[in-house]
């Protein structure tokens, strides 16, 4: 992945003890490399941003490491609320990317 890579993600949700069923679609992409520093350690990430695909809104926004393979950051709306999460339960020195710190351990 980098900076400009696109993609379309669709889902189907089902509830069938209530017999409905709707789809769902977002539409995703790198939009900047940023750094993002938190106490597990400073990442070099890949900011993607999911956007709904009609109204063009921003549903969540997504601070991905490629050096980690996974999320470190996380901001989406609820019910017109910011909230954020971060990758926490992740061990620091597991995470820590050495391309951004020095340290002797």
């Amino acid at each position: 992945m980098s900076v400009g890579t696109g993609w379309e993600q669709r889902y189907r949700h089902e509830r069938p003890q209530d017999k409905q069923a709707y789809d769902t679609s977002y539409s995703a992409a790198v939009e900047a490399e940023e750094v993002v520093t938190m106490p597990a350690g400073t990442f070099q990430t890949l900011k993607i941003v999911y956007r709904d695909r009609v109204k063009k809104t921003v549903l969540w926004e997504q601070w991905y490491s490629p050096k980690v393979r996974i999320w470190v950051r996380l901001k989406f709306t609820v019910a017109g609320r910011v909230a954020q999460a971060s990758q926490s339960h992740v061990r620091a020195a597991s995470v820590t990317d050495s391309s951004t710190s020095s340290s002797s351990r």
